[in-house]
């Protein structure tokens, strides 16, 4: 599989098993050939970056947390092998602390 179909193939899960949290998707970056960063955030309000990485060998997905808090980015501790139906909530859960 090219590293764009999987980047693409991402975007597409969470947009089909969640398209309410899809929509709060403000940009989408291509970070490496398995990994797709998420950017939620409104203008005036809080922000966050989540980032979620294709694990070939497991066959799963990494999904780590960035907000910036005071002037500081602060990364979660790595969600790992999050399987795809599992996405959507890791991502909310995440982006609720």
């Amino acid at each position: 599989m090219g590293s764009e179909s999987v980047v693409n193939t991402i975007a597409m899960q969470v947009r089909v098993l969640d398209p309410a949290l899809f929509r709060r998707v403000n940009r989408m970056v291509k970070m490496d050939a398995n990994t797709l960063r998420l950017h939620f955030g409104r203008p005036g309000g809080s922000s966050a970056n989540v980032d979620v990485h294709y694990n070939v060998g497991r066959d799963s997905y990494d999904v780590t947390v960035h907000k910036l808090r005071n002037f500081e980015v602060v990364s979660s501790k790595p969600n790992e092998d999050v399987y795809v139906e599992q996405l959507p909530e890791v991502i909310r859960r995440g982006l609720e602390r």
